[in-house]
């Protein structure tokens, strides 16, 4: 089986893959780091271009309809759908916080989870977050508030 072949030749450490080649292989994100205050995950950070599309098609009218917020306001992040054992009880326009480089609050808005497990920011939270370009990044989530802090993830 052409599986076994690959573990075996991994394990002769002929070759070390990478976290972010493991995130390819195997369709999901690597948990990296797990401690009782922060978790941190390798999550590829892709953007979209309209608020005003993506919640016309990617968001359920009842969704949008129940929302008590203004929604020319809405600013829509797609977590991980990892994300949803951190994240028990989160709903539609519910606050997502994130810290930047100087751990000021920059705050947006819970849409959905993802169906591919990315971490998509519009481009006004990206700008805020210092993200420049759109790839792997480490996620680190505090576990007390849940504010998440994001670094660049360097292939390996």
């Amino acid at each position: 089986m052409v599986t076994d072949r690959l573990v075996k030749y991994l394990r002769k450490e002929e070759f070390r893959l990478s976290d972010i080649d493991k995130n390819s292989l195997l369709s999901k994100n690597v948990l990296t780091d797990y401690d009782y205050e922060t978790i941190s995950f390798n999550f590829k950070v892709i953007g979209y271009k309209s608020i005003s599309n993506f919640l016309a098609n990617q968001i359920s009218p009842s969704e949008t309809k129940n929302y008590k917020g203004n929604l020319a306001k809405f600013i829509p992040i797609v977590l991980p759908r990892q994300l949803e054992q951190v994240y028990t009880d989160i709903k539609f326009g519910d606050k997502i916080v994130f810290l930047d480089k100087n751990k000021h609050k920059i705050e947006g808005d819970f849409a959905r989870f993802s169906t591919n497990n990315n971490l998509c920011l519009p481009k006004e939270i990206r700008n805020a977050l210092d993200i420049n370009k759109l790839g792997f990044y480490k996620i680190i989530i505090t576990t007390k508030d849940k504010t998440i802090k994001i670094e660049y993830k360097k292939d390996e």
